[in-house]
């Protein structure tokens, strides 16, 4: 099975309708976190037909099923009340979803950019392919965290870019330093963008990256056509690379154990702390 072109227009206009109803998922989770900040925390969690933002403050959580397009506000006491994705269009949707919770009494304030084709639809042929590929990207990237024995978090979907991906964490906070310390992040990105980004020149890959920077990775690169960024912080294999391939999982596997390896010795992680399939000697 090769992988959808996430270049193409159709496929485009559905994942960025996708980005506005992760979007809005994104913005209640943020609101109804209180006290958690990093990047992870706002986060949302892949399910078989959509996404979710687990358990919030106020026992309320939020599922999409972007198969059946809908969105459930589900809450602890049994109560579930439904909105319809195929008939909200993305000038309604923050509407009807801050008025559901405002029914509950967790009152939210939403500001999303809808999608650039206000029109796009939600077709469940390119919604369900989308999601049996995200399904099986979520393998590799759960393969990665299994086969490093260090703290690591969950895959999970950036509701501002719909990266998806995993972090592994070394354990250890520099001094003087805030937050969980060094990371290494590894994801497919869309190539869509943040508000406040240009989509212009950009396009879908899956990166690694290691938080703080550290020494410049010196390692080769698996497969042909994986390459470190010009300032070498940052693995890239270009999606278009990997995606006509049938054997596009064994490539992934590939760059997903050569990236977080040079990462890891780059960082002088604790080589024991990498299982022999990651190994850094």
């Amino acid at each position: 099975m090769t992988l959808p072109d996430l270049a193409r227009d159709d496929v485009v206009g559905t994942l960025e309708r996708v980005l506005h109803i992760a979007r809005v998922a994104g913005q209640v989770k943020e609101q109804m976190t209180e006290g958690r900040r990093r990047p992870e925390h706002r986060e949302l969690i892949l399910s078989p037909r959509g996404f979710r933002t687990g358990l919030l403050d106020g026992r309320i959580e939020i599922r999409v099923d972007l198969l059946q397009q809908e969105l459930r506000v589900v809450s602890t006491d049994g109560r579930v009340q439904v909105i319809d994705l195929s008939g909200s269009g993305p000038a309604n949707l923050t509407g009807e979803v801050t008025e559901a919770l405002g029914s509950r009494g967790t009152a939210v304030s939403l500001d999303v950019d809808g999608p650039s084709d206000a029109s796009a639809a939600l077709e469940t042929a390119r919604v369900a392919g989308l999601m049996q590929a995200w399904g099986r990207f979520h393998q590799a990237f759960v393969t990665v965290r299994e086969q490093v024995a260090a703290p690591a978090g969950e895959v999970t979907l950036d509701p501002d870019t719909l990266d998806l991906g995993v972090r592994l964490y070394s354990g250890l906070v520099p001094p003087g330093a805030d937050g969980p310390g060094e990371t290494i992040r590894v994801w497919l990105s869309h190539g869509l963008t943040s508000r406040d980004e240009a989509r212009e020149g950009r396009e879908a890959a899956f990166m690694a990256e290691l938080t703080p920077a550290a020494a410049r990775p010196g390692d080769e690169l698996r497969p042909a056509g994986a390459v470190w960024d010009a300032d070498g912080s940052r693995a890239r294999l270009v999606y278009r690379a990997i995606a006509p391939r049938r054997d596009w999982e064994t490539a992934l596997g590939w760059f997903c154990e050569s990236s977080v390896a040079a990462l890891a010795r780059a960082a002088r992680w604790d080589v024991r702390a990498l299982s022999p399939a990651v190994a850094i000697d």
